[in-house]
């Protein structure tokens, strides 16, 4: 008999996912539980997959102490503020991020291209050009923005997505100026 996991977190927009925890646990998906109804349905599970960016239930005593069985906390974050870790390994309940799983995090680039993308979307006044246009209107001396091959950026943090942001800026011929306390 599988082990049973809740999924607490949309998973059906991330390729393979469902799939590979099918693969070795029956799984149960409800999106966005309350705290009410995840507390009432707690013992009945071996697992847990989460997403801080998805789902707002903080997985702290509450929680864990209806957890009986409870086994594993997966999350699909590299933080993992959203888990009372302390409390989960005095549970002995083993937590799991991406924290450690630098081979998967590094290809993970999204929110870097994201950071990226406003950066262009400010400078060349994407989303002023793209409303006046929709109203009819189209004045280009507007909305000539500044050229990123001009300019100097600075990057606060040079960790995984810093190193990438600034990657891409160096790619449109921006000087680069880094701060990192670490």
């Amino acid at each position: 008999m599988k082990p049973k996991c809740i999924v607490i977190t949309p998973i059906k927009h991330i390729s393979g996912v469902e799939d590979t925890l099918k693969s070795f646990c029956d799984i149960t998906v409800i999106e966005d539980p309350s705290l009410e109804d995840l507390i009432e349905v707690m013992p009945d599970y071996d697992a847990i997959y989460t997403n801080p960016n998805k789902s707002k239930i903080f997985l702290g005593p509450e929680i864990l102490d209806a957890a009986s069985k409870l086994k594993v906390i997966a999350t699909a974050s590299t933080g993992i503020n959203h888990i009372d870790k302390a409390y989960a390994t005095k549970m002995n309940i083993e937590v799991l991020s991406l924290t450690e799983e630098r081979e998967v995090i590094e290809k993970i680039s999204s929110t870097a291209e994201h950071a990226f993308a406003l950066t262009l979307s400010s400078l060349r006044r994407v989303i002023q050009s793209h409303n006046d246009a929709l109203d009819g209107e189209w004045d280009y001396t507007k909305y000539i923005g500044r050229q990123m091959n001009f300019l100097t950026i600075g990057v606060v943090g040079y960790g995984r997505l810093g190193t990438l942001y600034a990657k891409y800026c160096r790619a449109f011929g921006s000087k680069i100026l880094i701060y990192d306390p670490y």
